[in-house]
């Protein structure tokens, strides 16, 4: 299990369709993640390198933190390294779709200290504490 981080210009490419003449790509909300019936429904994206299947994308997620587009991936461990450059085929069969390009990053992607021993009440808030 990878985290990948998406091409910045390649999303900004899909958002651009949407304005262009032709087929735009699918759209893309921040969050891959829907309902359907009351059930939650996960999408999973092919993951590619040199045009052979090495993985499954899913989780996508815009990270407000990181400024960055994000998901997980399930990827042959040969193509596990950090760094590393794969594709994301964006869009469903059929429809215009779009490659997008990813670098692997580690998982769990998060970088900051466990939170479970701080104090709340340390915590600078706009309300009067009494």
């Amino acid at each position: 299990m990878v985290t990948l981080v998406w091409n910045a210009d390649d999303i900004l490419d899909v958002y651009a369709s949407q304005y262009q003449p032709g087929d735009p790509y699918m759209e893309m909300e921040p969050v891959h993640l829907s309902q359907e019936n009351g059930r939650s429904v996960l999408y999973a994206d092919q993951v590619l390198k040199d045009g052979k299947l090495i993985g499954v994308s899913s989780g996508r997620m815009y990270s407000n933190y990181y400024r960055q587009m994000i998901s997980l991936c399930s990827i042959d461990s040969e193509f596990s390294a950090i760094d590393g450059e794969v594709h994301i085929i964006w869009g469903n069969p059929g429809t215009r779709q779009k490659v997008i390009r990813a670098k692997v990053s580690r998982f769990p992607f998060l970088n900051e200290k466990r939170n479970e021993h701080v104090d709340v009440n340390t915590i600078p808030c706009g309300a009067l504490m009494k």
